[in-house]
């Protein structure tokens, strides 16, 4: 059966199958004892694109995948709204013990300030994870020399080191 690109979004069976709930995210691998990552992908992203990990995702992991602000989003509100609805999703998930956000380019701005919310608000904020975000925050690059970053690095690496 074909379908159009319309009917392929609007097709009530396809949202079922990707889980979606109150059309802001799906999720994949959908087990309350699991750790949980919430992904904040980039702007316009086809969240259909996440179907194909459902294979690699491990069985501890559920993956909770947030549809993409779109342009019209980007320009009509703040990060810090965005961030907000998304944040009330994650409250949705009453039972986590912890929350772990992921970010891709302007997602990864968005995941950033999510969890400076999530941190406001004293949540269990467990990690957070940046590809390639997209911003620039004066207080920090500033003063932010080379042996600084040097440092910096050196510190995750050691860290990453001694979790293996």
């Amino acid at each position: 059966m074909l379908l159009t690109l319309k009917e392929l979004f609007i097709n009530e069976q396809l949202k079922s199958d990707f889980n979606l709930h109150e059309n802001n995210f799906y999720c994949i691998n959908y087990k309350e004892q699991n750790d949980f990552l919430f992904f904040v992908p980039p702007i316009g992203y086809n969240t259909l694109n996440f179907k194909i990990l459902e294979e690699i995702i491990p069985e501890n992991v559920s993956l909770v995948d947030f549809n993409s602000v779109t342009v019209d989003d980007a320009v009509n509100t703040t990060v810090e709204n965005i961030a907000s609805n998304y944040i009330h999703s994650i409250d949705t998930f009453n039972f986590l013990k912890k929350i772990n956000v992921c970010g891709w380019s302007l997602g990864g701005t968005i995941a950033y300030e999510m969890a400076s919310q999530l941190e406001k608000r004293n949540d269990k904020l467990n990690s957070v994870i940046l590809f390639d975000p997209g911003f620039y925050t004066p207080s920090y690059d500033e003063n932010l020399t080379e042996e600084k970053r040097k440092e910096l690095i050196k510190r995750l690496l050691s860290k990453q080191t001694d979790k293996s």
